[in-house]
């Protein structure tokens, strides 16, 4: 499937972050940044869930998305620790979940059978501005 690592790289690398199928994993980044030419605060957000999005698909059971991000956290004055922290690797052996990607044949074949919503913004979606890390 496009856009999805091969399931043997994605497992390492969550086994070397010493994740587990039954780990607790709050996802966490920046939701703050450059407003223009279009929301990029945005597409960290959209980073943010892919994250989480991929590891519920490579079989990680508990995955949450921090509730406006890490700068609202830090903006509250909730614990922030700038010590390193060394993961203890593991050997992950998770089950991908299959059913939550589809390819385009499908998406193909759903036309005029289903309701398909692209939500991308406007300037996106009518080629003015390319979203960051698309390449052509």
């Amino acid at each position: 499937m496009d856009g999805v690592p091969p399931v043997e790289d994605l497992f390492a690398l969550i086994g070397g972050a010493g994740i587990t199928k039954d780990s607790c994993v709050v996802v966490g980044g920046s939701t703050s940044g450059m407003l223009e030419p279009v929301p990029l605060a945005l597409y960290a957000t959209a980073g943010i869930t892919r994250v989480a999005i991929t590891l519920l698909y490579a079989g990680v059971r508990n995955v949450a998305i921090l509730d406006d991000g890490y700068d609202k956290w830090v903006y509250e004055g909730k614990p922030v620790s700038t010590v390193p922290v060394t993961p203890t690797p593991v050997t992950y052996d998770g089950k991908v979940n299959e059913d939550m990607l589809v390819s385009m044949e499908y998406v193909y074949e759903a036309i005029g059978e289903s309701i398909i919503i692209d939500a991308r913004d406007e300037v996106v979606y009518n080629c003015i501005v390319r979203e960051p890390g698309v390449h052509t």
